[in-house]
């Protein structure tokens, strides 16, 4: 004996009109970029869209490599920060604390010249340098 057949419970008013049904997570999105809209107001559904290209490869490998390492300098102060998190003054304040980013340097890596903002921490504890 076979499995019965598995049929959606549809009210019979939705299966039976002319409107299509579109499965449920199956959302097929048509996009189009287009440069003026009037332009482009008569285009026909045959037209193929006007892509304009984005950053290349090399622009691409510049913001990956500064994205990288703005990430690792901010995972090393927050490290640092957290290693020295007990240290605190007399009136209970701590003697370690980030003290915003330092200006914007040019440092040249692998994929060529990227722009960094170093994160800075204020050391007051003696002897502490980061």
């Amino acid at each position: 004996m076979g499995h019965p057949e598995k049929r959606a419970a549809y009210p019979p008013e939705i299966l039976n009109s002319s409107r299509r049904l579109e499965p449920a997570g199956k959302v097929r999105l048509m996009l189009r970029v287009v440069h003026d809209i009037n332009e482009h107001v008569d285009a026909t559904a045959d037209e193929q869209p006007v892509i304009e290209a984005g950053p290349g490869l090399d622009e691409l490998c510049r913001l990956a490599a500064r994205e990288m390492i703005a990430v690792a300098l901010e995972a090393e102060r927050r490290a640092y920060l957290d290693a020295h998190a007990g240290h605190v003054d007399a009136t209970g304040r701590r003697l370690v604390v980030g003290n915003g980013y330092a200006n914007e340097r040019a440092i040249t890596t692998a994929a060529g010249g990227v722009e960094v903002r170093a994160p800075r921490v204020d050391d007051r504890s003696e002897g502490g340098q980061f």
